[in-house]
């Protein structure tokens, strides 16, 4: 599968986002556009895995027959071993909400939904945003603390799946179209920015609207969790992708990009480093902030290390981990069934 520099240049970007939402400071003149980063840049990571998805089981043309149980095999094993991994990382006891266990979650929820036209995609994925936000607040809302309960991730947490949902179907039928047409980059700028502002302006207009006990189903604050804050995100993440596909297909946009492309194509590699030097740094990295001189340093190196070990190595060791194990299980299912 050759890759799309648009979109390892959006999962970089992403990544980087992430680190600005955990490292950054804010208060510095000139730093108030790092609130920007707060959620929208996960909304980015999850719709993008939903086009990683599509582009594993055949793009435009989705697979079938023994290709398509394959593919669900490979991604429910990828959702193992990457719930695996955020549980490490969620024990390291960082201040950090994973994301990687929900992620688990959706990976498993979209298995057999993974085949299904980009339409009922869209419908199904309008449906998680319409309802799911419903189905959190009647579970209790947002649980206050950082951790995770295996049997709670549909409806509680910071990334609640039966919201979450929203992007990663979106991004499934995103990956179904073809991306590299001018036409569709295009679509998704405009019909991503429309959505955007249609969104937020909708939950501006409904909190001001409500009554204060149900003002905050409207908000649009990072991680409320309500259907204009999704809506909002979601145009977001779609302008987004569809602009760095669009920069991606001219070659000053591919030199330009290559940096950050190689970030988002170590994504879970660099995603893991975050945490990890976040354990070792302590809390004060995150919460003592007074300038940007550690999101600074953080980017700085990430993003050297990752374009050199791309340039010279390939995928990152996180990334060949998952997939030689994703290949080995799918491996030994083919030798299985050649047996019976």
């Amino acid at each position: 599968m050759q890759r799309l520099v648009g979109i390892d240049a959006a999962r970089g970007l992403a990544v980087l986002g992430m680190f600005a939402a955990h490292v950054g400071f804010a208060g510095s003149p000139g730093s108030a556009w790092l609130v920007a980063a707060q959620g929208r840049s996960a909304a980015v990571f999850a719709l993008l895995a939903g086009v990683s998805m599509a582009l594993m089981s055949g793009g435009r043309e989705p697979v079938t027959g023994e290709h398509a149980r394959l593919a669900r095999l490979r991604i429910a094993i990828r959702a193992g071993a990457v719930g695996a991994l955020g549980y490490f990382l969620v024990g390291l006891g960082t201040p950090i909400a994973v994301i990687l266990p929900s992620y688990a979650v959706m990976f498993l929820l979209t298995v057999p939904l993974l085949l299904l036209r980009p339409l009922i995609l869209v419908l199904a994925a309008g449906a998680f945003a319409v309802a799911g936000p419903a189905l959190v607040a009647a579970a209790g809302g947002r649980a206050p603390g950082l951790g995770v309960d295996p049997l709670g991730l549909l409806l509680t947490g910071y990334y609640p799946a039966a919201v979450w949902m929203t992007y990663v179907l979106t991004g499934l039928a995103v990956g179904r179209v073809a991306l590299r047409e001018p036409g569709t980059q295009t679509r998704l700028v405009v019909g991503g920015g429309a959505l955007a502002i249609a969104g937020y302006g909708l939950g501006g207009l409904l909190t001001r609207l409500a009554p204060p006990d149900l003002a905050e189903r409207f908000s649009t604050e990072p991680h409320s969790g309500t259907t204009p804050e999704v809506l909002g995100n979601l145009g977001v993440a779609l302008a987004v992708v569809g602009l760095l596909l669009a920069v991606a297909e001219t070659r000053i946009g591919r030199i330009v990009l290559a940096p950050v492309a190689a970030t988002g194509a170590l994504a879970l590699t660099v995603y893991t480093g975050q945490i990890v030097a976040i354990a070792v740094l302590g809390p004060a990295v995150v919460f003592e902030q007074t300038d940007n001189g550690t999101l600074i340093a953080f980017t700085v190196v990430t993003v050297a290390a990752c374009t050199v070990w791309f340039r010279t190595l390939g995928r990152g060791p996180l990334e060949r981990g998952l997939r030689a194990l994703s290949a080995a299980a799918t491996t030994r299912a083919t030798a299985g069934g050649g047996t019976r």
